[in-house]
């Protein structure tokens, strides 16, 4: 496998050989891929959290309908325009 990086990251990995972090830009590469990996299984063991803490909240009644959620992002998002500060939605960023 042959990877391209841009100029600025290829410095930075012959910085991290060139102090002696790692032996090679291989092994810079393996520790930002395994990184990268270990992110997105703590992202899915939150989302799979949250899903599950959601489900068990419908199950005991404790849900909010649809409207009324639809409600109170909307205002989340018009509150997030007008104070200046982004708020996150369930799958995507307003502001």
């Amino acid at each position: 496998m042959n990877v391209s990086l841009p100029e600025a990251m290829e410095e930075f990995v012959r910085q991290k050989v060139a102090i002696g972090d790692y032996e090679t830009a291989s092994e810079v590469v393996r520790e930002g891929l395994r990184l990268l990996k270990q992110r997105d299984e703590v992202w899915k063991a939150d989302v799979r959290d949250k899903v599950r803490q959601g489900m068990d909240s419908i199950r005991a009644g404790r849900s909010i309908p649809a409207e009324q959620r639809n409600l109170q992002e909307t205002n989340a998002v018009a509150m997030s325009f007008i104070s200046g500060m982004p708020v996150f939605c369930l799958s995507r960023r307003f502001h």
